[in-house]
């Protein structure tokens, strides 16, 4: 089992003064796409549901297909377990 090491203040600031960069250098790719959004025609108004439109859209879409994968997995498992009970009835017969 893994120790937990104690981490001084300096530390824990440090950490999170490098993720709110981390945080900070994804922001600045969706508010450039605002120039975009206004020219194909979108008011000032509704940028900012705009900005959040591809997060939020993520965060129900991603689940869905994670789910879709485990079920296909699933699947795949089962038919495989299938055939296999088909070969050896074939085999006995």
């Amino acid at each position: 089992m893994l120790k937990k090491t104690n981490l001084s203040f300096s530390q824990i600031f440090n950490m999170n003064v490098g993720f709110l960069g981390i945080q900070f250098s994804f922001g600045l790719p969706q508010t450039a796409v605002n120039p975009v959004f206004s020219f194909l025609g979108a008011h000032h108004e509704d940028l900012p549901i705009l900005n959040l439109a591809g997060p939020i859209t993520d965060l129900i879409i991603q689940p869905i297909i994670y789910t879709t994968q485990i079920y296909a997995k699933i699947i795949e498992k089962k038919a495989s377990y299938d055939m296999q009970i088909l070969r050896d009835k074939a085999a006995y017969k």
